[in-house]
């Protein structure tokens, strides 16, 4: 049986988070990682719960299992309650390394998140079962570096319905500078 980490980490999107393991030797440097250069384009990532459990690999692949309509295609990030991934990992055999359990006890963790959990209504499920969270970028850009994974010009690649890119809805300054002399 190996030993290893499992943790979740919050990010700036509300609604998405990150579910990954690493073994126990490498969490602090993981999390430094993590936290100073992102995941997937990702940012303001920041950790919120960690275990070191008995089995990691295995039970990493059964979260996996249970969020898989939950999880952002090829990434460890899910469009998922923070509180209830934290709930499941509180309730596993094994020593809370973050935060440190001088701080706050593993079932007292357990009880705020399974509170925190039922309060939360910012996630929903469509009516196929899919799930959906609002989020909120402050660019055409943003949105379109979440959705690809890279960074490119969205105020081309986005396309009404008609496909006309909605570049046309911006508005240019020089263009009205030129009209108003």
């Amino acid at each position: 049986m190996s030993t290893g980490v499992l943790y979740v980490m919050s990010t700036v999107v509300s609604g998405l988070i990150k579910i990954g393991k690493t073994t126990t030797d490498r969490f602090d440097s993981r999390m430094y990682e993590l936290e100073h250069n992102g995941y997937h384009n990702v940012t303001g990532l920041r950790r919120r719960f960690a275990i070191e459990i008995e089995d990691y690999d295995e039970k990493e692949r059964m979260l996996d299992d249970i969020f898989a309509k939950a999880r952002f295609p090829g990434s460890e990030l899910f469009v998922l309650d923070i509180n209830l991934a934290i709930e499941l990992l509180a309730s596993f055999e094994g020593h809370q390394i973050y935060p440190k359990m001088s701080t706050e006890s593993k079932s007292r963790i357990f009880d705020a998140a399974a509170k925190n959990h039922q309060e939360n209504t910012g996630i929903r499920c469509t009516p196929d079962g899919t799930v959906r969270a609002d989020v909120h970028f402050s660019s055409p850009s943003q949105a379109g570096a979440f959705a690809t994974g890279h960074s490119c010009n969205s105020w081309a690649q986005w396309k009404t319905q008609d496909g006309q890119a909605i570049d046309v809805f911006r508005f240019h300054q020089n263009s009205s500078s030129q009209s108003l002399q």
